[in-house]
């Protein structure tokens, strides 16, 4: 969908010559951003009747037929991450939008829920795209706090990464930025990328250093001559999820598929990952990390990786069906 979209405002018609496809395979497959997916979802009221099974990204929380690949675990790990180093005073800034503003509240509900003692000195808040944001910087820099929190979108990731470089941010003062460690953000910056930067990422080419990395990346590199990413490493898993889940189902049903997913577990290029039954949300750990440049890859990639275990930085499933009224 958003491939072909572009920029385009959604149009229900559009969505509706093309989201009805879905129906006749008795399944779908979602890869598009959050804004898209909840357009589709919660206002497309034929795909939320059709009882649909659906794969994506970022599901509504509300919506018990979709299957979860990645969830906003990276904001959480690096709220509890935070939580374990000595800043006290933070300072929040990003874009100025659903997804900005979502980033802030789960990243600071996180980090001061395990760490009380926190405070939120200030805050700033631009317009998603911005070109110059070194202004913000200058003041953010002035105020002093011992941290801060960046919660930039796709669009702004690049515009960020570089004014903290050219303004020398990281060598005075921690900054954490959920995706800053993405090699996806890192390569296409160059010798423009920050280093000392937090970040925290679901996938990297070269760790863990194990089997089923390596082969999955020199396989990767043989057909495309370029290192995997994280969207990849979710194609795959994805594709993975699906094939196991027909296998196991026996048959092509939605029902069966639906079960066989529940509890899959499944080897990936992360290690062992599973679809957790009790809100279809795949397991898989996080990694801490900061940027720094690597002579082996020639490009600034993430260093001294702390892993998350995925039951850390996600919430319990007790969790779950309180939240659901269960």
């Amino acid at each position: 969908v958003k491939r072909q979209l572009g920029r385009k405002q959604l149009d229900s018609d559009w969505i509706d010559r093309r989201v009805v496809v879905l129906g006749s395979y008795g399944y779908g497959l979602l890869g598009t951003h959050a804004g898209v997916f909840i357009k589709l979802i919660k206002n497309h009221i034929w795909l939320r009747r059709s009882h649909l099974p659906h794969l994506t990204r970022n599901p509504p929380a509300d919506d018990a037929w979709t299957q979860k690949l990645i969830s906003r675990r990276y904001v959480r790990a690096g709220g509890l991450a935070l939580s374990h180093k000595p800043y006290k005073r933070y300072w929040i800034a990003g874009d100025d939008y659903e997804y900005g503003h979502a980033i802030a509240n789960a990243a600071w509900r996180n980090l001061s829920t395990a760490k009380p003692s926190v405070v939120k000195i200030g805050e700033s808040w631009w317009k998603p795209g911005e070109p110059d944001l070194i202004p913000y910087i200058t003041s953010i820099l002035t105020a002093d706090p011992d941290a801060v929190i960046f919660c930039t979108g796709g669009r702004s990731m690049t515009n960020i990464m570089k004014a903290i470089k050219a303004t020398g941010m990281a060598e005075k003062m921690p900054i954490w930025i959920h995706t800053a460690t993405d090699h996806a953000v890192l390569k296409p910056l160059g010798a423009e990328a920050p280093e000392g930067v937090m970040g925290t990422m679901d996938y990297h080419f070269y760790y863990p250093d194990i089997s089923a990395n390596r082969n999955f990346v020199n396989k990767f590199m043989k057909e495309y001559g370029n290192p995997p990413g994280f969207p990849a490493f979710h194609g795959y898993i994805t594709a993975y999820y699906i094939a196991e889940a027909f296998r196991k189902a026996g048959e092509i049903d939605k029902e069966r598929f639906i079960d066989a997913l529940e509890g899959l577990k499944i080897n990936s290029p992360a290690g062992p990952i599973e679809m957790r039954a009790c809100d279809h949300q795949v397991i898989l750990p996080m990694y801490l990390g900061e940027t720094e440049y690597s002579p082996e890859h020639k490009v600034v990639i993430s260093s001294d990786i702390v892993t998350l275990r995925g039951s850390e930085v996600m919430p319990s499933c007790s969790d779950i069906i309180e939240a659901r009224g269960q």
